[in-house]
């Protein structure tokens, strides 16, 4: 399949609405953060004058090709694993998507939070795309219950079932 730029703009702007601009906050574990992108995780970067268009490019570089979201034919489902992916981190993201294969489709994928070939495969042969991605943001919703942090629950929960 040839990437549609659209695909990625379209997703990429669904992280851009739920993670907003600058932010230091100390009692956020993402620490300090501009359009989602974290000091802890680019060292290196100047995170208070990061661009927008720096913050799509990493997005792009190091989550979309990195993790192979454009090869999820389904648009809302790349949009939502991409956003949750970069909330909760990939592998936590990966293993949602896994648990919701395997419960709605019955598949038999480890939960190893990997997107291999098998998970992609399992994803783009799925029956019921709208099902799945419904069970994704229910098993995002539980997830965060789980997590407790009251200060951050009613935001997250808003941004796993947008």
């Amino acid at each position: 399949m040839v990437e549609n730029p659209d695909r990625f703009a379209r997703a990429v702007e669904q992280v851009l609405l739920h993670e907003g601009g600058y932010r230091n906050d100390p009692r956020d574990p993402g620490g300090e953060t501009h359009f989602g992108i974290s000091k802890r995780t680019y060292p290196a970067l100047n995170i208070r004058d990061l661009t927008r268009e720096q913050a799509e490019a990493i997005y792009y570089r190091d989550w979309w090709v990195r993790f192979g979201y454009g090869a999820i034919d389904d648009d809302p489902l790349a949009a939502k694993v991409l956003d949750l992916s970069v909330n909760m981190g990939p592998g936590a993201a990966h293993k949602l998507l896994q648990e919701a294969l395997n419960e709605t489709a019955g598949a038999d994928l480890p939960r190893d939070g990997v997107m291999g070939a098998n998970t992609l495969s399992a994803v783009n042969t799925h029956p019921c795309p709208k099902l799945l991605l419904a069970t994704v943001k229910l098993l995002a919703v539980r997830n965060y219950l789980r997590i407790g942090k009251q200060r951050y629950l009613a935001g997250w929960i808003r941004r796993a079932i947008a």
